[in-house]
């Protein structure tokens, strides 16, 4: 499932925006990855770099899946994959 907080006018962080949206509630108990914006909130985010020390070499790979996964949901791609899966599933229960 893929799920967006609305924009809101103003100066609102994102975890603020996401918490008044109902979707921590809505996406209960599945693995949901965001941007570092995100840190402390429960979700899967990259790891940072503390000051005056390097991620460990697992870190960094981390780093690069969570980037490979959030690429893919850029442009038209994800709409097409979201829109794929919706006629598998369809296709599965129509029987």
């Amino acid at each position: 499932m893929i799920a967006s907080a609305r924009a809101a006018p103003g100066d609102k962080g994102d975890t603020h925006l996401r918490r008044k949206s109902g979707l921590p509630a809505a996406a209960a108990g599945t693995a949901v990855i965001a941007d570092g914006a995100y840190l402390g909130t429960g979700l899967i985010v990259p790891h940072r770099r503390r000051a005056g020390r390097r991620l460990l070499r697992g870190q960094e790979e981390g780093n690069a899946e969570h980037r490979r996964v959030r690429d893919r949901q850029k442009g038209d791609g994800l709409h097409h994959a979201v829109q794929a899966v919706a006629v598998m599933h369809d296709l599965a229960t129509a029987r």
